[in-house]
């Protein structure tokens, strides 16, 4: 699969409650506030050759456990095999190639591949979902990454609390990177839309949160300034 865009999260802020006030009363399924003000979405295009640019999107969450955060160590993705136990490659005599059912890849594991194989993704992978609208003539439509043979825009974010046991509420701001190489010739000039959802240790799915229209030159800071 051609990667144009990579995934990080880089920074969590978040608001403790101790013993010494009252907790507030969060549902256990996180909770999406809004974005978090004019610092929400914030594009920085870097001169420097070799180095993405990065459009970082912060949102202020809610808790009512706390239990948010991925640590396995699992794949993104899962390559089905036939009944030989042998990866499904793709043949151009009888498939119609499409980025979102196969993919080129080199190694799985430790398996030498150098092939393109069939592949699915991993639906409890990623605990931040992203998805970019771009607006047509008339609406926003999605724009499908993985269509056009590029990463999905969603990502994963570690675990929040250093035990789980602790099922106190947790309040605060997470700020989620997204280093591309392909957002600003992509979406130079269009009017765009970021939803972002976030999905707990048990499933559970927050709200999705719709940003205001923007454009990638209408949020966009000094690579040297903080996001």
């Amino acid at each position: 699969m051609k990667n144009n865009s990579s995934l990080l999260l880089v920074f969590i802020l978040l608001l403790g409650f101790s013993s010494c006030y009252d907790e507030p009363e969060f549902p256990n399924e996180p909770f999406i506030v809004g974005y978090d003000g004019d610092r929400g979405l914030v594009f920085k295009e870097v001169e420097e050759t070799g180095k993405p640019d990065t459009l970082a999107i912060r949102v202020q969450i809610q808790d009512g456990n706390g239990d948010l955060g991925i640590n396995d160590d699992s794949s993104p993705f899962f390559y089905p095999v036939d009944n030989q136990g042998n990866y499904i490659r793709f043949d151009p005599e009888k498939d119609e190639f499409d980025c979102r059912v196969f993919n080129f890849q080199t190694y799985i594991g430790t398996d030498s591949v150098f092939d393109t194989i069939q592949y699915q993704l991993n639906p409890d992978y990623y605990n931040f979902l992203v998805d970019i609208y771009v607006k047509g003539e008339e609406e926003y439509e999605l724009y499908d990454f993985r269509a056009n043979c590029q990463s999905p825009p969603s990502g994963r974010f570690p675990p929040l609390k250093k035990s789980f046991e602790n099922n106190k509420p947790i309040e605060g701001v997470i700020q989620y990177n997204l280093p591309s190489f392909g957002l600003l010739p992509l979406f130079r000039n269009d009017s765009l839309k970021i939803s972002v959802q976030i999905i707990d240790r048990a499933g559970n799915k927050s709200n999705v949160k719709v940003s205001e229209p923007f454009t990638l030159r209408g949020v966009q800071v000094d690579s040297e300034d903080e996001g």
